[in-house]
């Protein structure tokens, strides 16, 4: 996959992760989608992506401070020697008066994508 069709599979996949935020259904139809869709590639390609989405959903957030918040946890796997895609979550922010944004966690995050058992 060249860097091309990894901007553009990126821009999709995170088009549909940014607007699945306010929904359930939403939530696990982008689930799917981007499960599938990551699950065909390798696991360079899937980590390229999921970094190329991260970084354009940073230009996002930057301008917009409501602009939901992607993140994902690509760590190196030992015995492969390259690195590998296990999450992607997005989230969004809470409002300051729920209790969980002072106590807990001022982000309240969906999972995205996980990586299958078979796939680790």
């Amino acid at each position: 996959m060249n860097d091309l069709e990894i901007d553009n599979k990126a821009k999709e996949l995170l088009g549909k992760a940014e607007r699945c935020v306010d929904s359930e259904t939403a939530q696990q139809e982008a689930y799917n989608a981007i499960t599938d869709e990551l699950n065909k590639l390798t696991p360079d390609e899937r980590v390229a992506i999921a970094r190329k989405m991260q970084r354009l959903n940073w230009d996002h957030t930057s301008k917009d401070f409501e602009a939901p918040l992607l993140g994902i946890d690509a760590p190196y796997v030992a015995g492969t020697g390259q690195f590998d895609l296990v999450n992607i979550r997005i989230g969004h922010m809470r409002p300051w008066y729920d209790p969980r944004f002072w106590f807990d966690n001022a982000f309240e995050y969906v999972d995205l994508y996980n990586i299958r058992p078979d796939k680790w």
